[in-house]
């Protein structure tokens, strides 16, 4: 019954859920489209900066997954990436219900190009996200949970150097699946504050 309930709370908010993932995704940004051979790096590969991995495991708690999951959608490496929506596919793994459905659909259309993204590009620049998540005491059993989450970008350039960009606020919810993995099915963008140049 618990189940049940849940999926059609799922269902119902999947408009909703829609149009804020629309917004975050416009807050993201994005690239007009590139050819796929773009080019690649020039002597200095650190692409080992964003998030790797194939899904959170049992084990892992509500706030690693949502770690896990915002630090994908919010780091970008523009020389490879098309388009920050890449950043949000590479968190399908971590997400569910209609955040994950928005999720595979972030194309190019969907992304509203960043002002940004080409200079970054051509400076083999990245932009990497560092997540804090506020902890908050669940109820034994509970398969649904919700949580705060800080998001904060930094630019990382090429001679080592990095310059912030931008804070974001989220209010963010969890589900325990049937897996036994806890994944994002929820962010709703609270604040954001711009905190420098990112160039």
């Amino acid at each position: 019954m618990h189940r049940h309930r849940r999926h059609c709370v799922r269902l119902a908010v999947l408009g909703c859920a829609a149009l804020v993932i629309a917004l975050v995704l416009g807050a993201c940004g994005g690239a007009d489209p590139q050819p796929e051979g773009h080019d690649g790096h020039s002597g200095h590969d650190h692409s080992h900066e964003l998030p790797s991995g194939d899904g959170p495991q049992p084990d892992a708690s509500p706030d690693e997954s949502a770690t896990e999951a915002l630090q994908r959608i919010y780091s970008w490496e523009p020389a490879t990436d098309r388009d920050s929506g890449d950043g949000m596919r590479r968190a399908v793994p971590w997400l569910s219900g209609a955040l994950r459905t928005v999720a595979t659909r972030a194309r190019d259309d969907t992304v509203r190009a960043l002002p940004e993204w080409q200079q970054w590009r051509t400076n083999h620049d990245i932009v990497t996200a560092a997540v804090k998540v506020t902890a908050r005491a669940d109820r034994p059993g509970d398969l649904d949970v919700g949580r705060r989450a800080l998001v904060t970008q930094d630019v990382m350039h090429s001679d080592g150097t990095s310059t912030p960009w931008r804070l974001m606020t989220f209010d963010i919810g969890l589900s325990r699946d049937d897996d036994q993995r806890w994944r994002m099915w929820r962010m709703d963008l609270i604040d954001t504050t711009t905190l420098g140049a990112a160039q």
